[in-house]
C-alpha cells in the first residue's frame, strides 16, 4: 500500500477512535432511558438504513453469495447482537472511565488469538507497543495510581462489559473471514442480519410503546451512536482490519479511554490532570512502536 493511502487508513483508525471514546458519554444518556436491546434495535436500524442507501449508490456492488453469508451471520451475532447486549447493560451501572479501560484488554485478546488463528507476526517490538499502548490507557483511568483500580470490587457490570470486549474481539477476527467483501457491503449486510436479530428481544422490552418517551437528548445520542460509532466508524474499522491486520488496527482502540476523559472534560465538567497527559502519550507511543515498519 502506497504511504498516503496508508496514511489515510491510519487517519480513519484514529477518528473511529474518537467516535468510539464519545460513544460512553452517549451510552450512559441512552442506557440510562432504553433498555438494552431496544437501544441496539435502534443504533442499528438507523445504522442500516444509511448504510443500504451507500451500499446502493455503489457502482460495483454485489450481493454476498453463497458462503460468503456465513461469515456475515459470525459479524452480526458478535459485533452487533452480543456487543450490544452487554454494553448498553454494563453501562446502566459502570462510570464511563472504568468502563474505557475494560475495553484495553480487547487489543490483547485479538493479538494473541490473531497469533494463534491467523499466524499473524508479533515481533518483539510489537510486544512492547501493545503493553505499552495499554497500560498508557490503564494509568488514564486510574488517575495515575494502577492499584486503586483494584479497591473496587468487580460488578456484574464489569462482567458485562468484559463480555463485550471478547465479543468485539471476535468480531475483529471473524472480519478477516469477510476481507473477499468490500467494507461496506460487510458491514451493511452484518447490520441488516443483527438488527433482525435484535427485533423479538426489542418488542419483548417493549420498544413500541416506550419509543414515544424518549427525550431529544435520548434520540441525540442514539443518531451519534447510530452514524458516528456505527455507519463511520465500522466501515472504517473494517478497512483498517483489510489493511493492517486486526492486531495493528484493534490497537487504536487504546486511545479510547484518554478521549473518553477529554469527552467527560468538556460535556461532564470533569479536570484533565497531569497524570491523563502522561498516560496518552504513552498511549501514542505505543502505537506508534507497534505500527512502525521495521
Amino acid at each position: 500500500m502506497q504511504g498516503k493511502a496508508l496514511r489515510t487508513i491510519y487517519v480513519k483508525q484514529v477518528a473511529t477512535s474518537f467516535f468510539w471514546g464519545g460513544m460512553y458519554v452517549a451510552g450512559r444518556v441512552v442506557s440510562a432511558a432504553v433498555p438494552a436491546m431496544s437501544a441496539g434495535f435502534l443504533r442499528f436500524l438507523i445504522a442500516g438504513g444509511l448504510l443500504s442507501a451507500i451500499w446502493l449508490n455503489q457502482k460495483n456492488r454485489m450481493l454476498p453469495a453463497g458462503k460468503q453469508w456465513l461469515p456475515l451471520f459470525f459479524l452480526a451475532f458478535t459485533g452487533i447482537f452480543l456487543y450490544n447486549f452487554f454494553f448498553f447493560n454494563g453501562m446502566q451501572t459502570v462510570p464511563a472511565g472504568r468502563a474505557a479501560i475494560i475495553v484495553t484488554t480487547n487489543p490483547t485478546f485479538t493479538a494473541i488469538l490473531a497469533r494463534i488463528i491467523f499466524k499473524e507476526p508479533m515481533p518483539l517490538r510489537k510486544l512492547i507497543g501493545i503493553t505499552l499502548a495499554g497500560a498508557g490507557a490503564f494509568y488514564v483511568v486510574s488517575h495515575g495510581e494502577p492499584l486503586n483500580i483494584f479497591n473496587d470490587a468487580i460488578s456484574r457490570g464489569d462482567l458485562l462489559l468484559f463480555g463485550g470486549a471478547l465479543s468485539w474481539t471476535a468480531y475483529s477476527l471473524c472480519s478477516k473471514l469477510a476481507r473477499d467483501l468490500s467494507a461496506v457491503t460487510a458491514i451493511t449486510f452484518s447490520c441488516l442480519i443483527g438488527c433482525l436479530m435484535l427485533v423479538p428481544f426489542a418488542l419483548h422490552e417493549g420498544i413500541l410503546s416506550g419509543i414515544l418517551n424518549y427525550t431529544w437528548q435520548v434520540w441525540s445520542a442514539l443518531l451519534y451512536i447510530g452514524v458516528c460509532c456505527t455507519v463511520l466508524s465500522y466501515v472504517w474499522f473494517n478497512q483498517g482490519i483489510q489493511c493492517l491486520g486486526a492486531q495493528r488496527a484493534s490497537l487504536f482502540i487504546n486511545l479510547v479511554p484518554g478521549i473518553t476523559v477529554v469527552m467527560g472534560a468538556l460535556f461532564l465538567g470533569e479536570t484533565i490532570t497531569p497524570d491523563i497527559v502522561i498516560g496518552v502519550l504513552v498511549v501514542c507511543f505505543g502505537i506508534f512502536l507497534a505500527n512502525r515498519q521495521a
